[in-house]
């Protein structure tokens, strides 16, 4: 007898198991423009992924635009900067490995998942630092708290807030 996935689910739960339930479609409440309304530590952030001063102060003097979007299995992400029309856009299906391309060209490795009420993005570049990406999408989200962090350098944490444009 086949067990249906929720019903292993179910019984790993009741066993004490922790699961993950891969979801590949994000909440309707996630879907949707997003405006900059304020942050914290920033420019450090910038500073620890080898982002320049020149660079970092440009950075932190925009009010970037992020936009949600799925269509079938694949979510997109674009981030508009403000500068010179560049924006920096990210495709992806969830828990799928992908290669992610910075606005500078880089390319690096990164998968995404969805844990709850928040979007996770870990990216693992050359480098050997790990970044770690996560909107937790509050307010049936109206508000999405971006939260920016290298493994291992707690001083770089960073927080940037924004508001779903209605």
């Amino acid at each position: 007898m086949m067990m249906k996935p929720r019903t292993f689910i179910l019984l790993a739960s009741l066993l004490g198991a922790k699961c993950i339930l891969a979801e590949s479609t994000l909440p309707e409440y996630m879907i949707g423009e997003y405006e900059y309304v304020s942050g914290d530590n920033y420019d450090k952030f910038l500073s620890a992924i080898g982002i320049g001063l020149f660079q970092r102060t440009l950075l932190a003097a925009t009010s970037p635009k992020q936009t949600i979007r799925q269509v079938g299995d694949e979510i997109e992400i674009i981030v508009d900067i403000g500068i010179g029309g560049r924006i920096a856009q990210s495709n992806f299906k969830l828990g799928s490995p992908y290669v992610e391309t910075t606005l500078k060209g880089d390319k690096i490795p990164t998968i995404a998942t969805l844990e709850e009420n928040k979007l996770k993005k870990v990216k693992k570049p050359d480098n050997g630092l790990e970044v770690e990406e996560v909107r937790e999408f509050l307010d049936n989200g109206n508000t999405m708290n971006l939260y920016l962090s290298v493994i291992g350098k707690p001083e770089a944490d960073a927080l940037r807030v924004f508001k779903k444009k209605n």
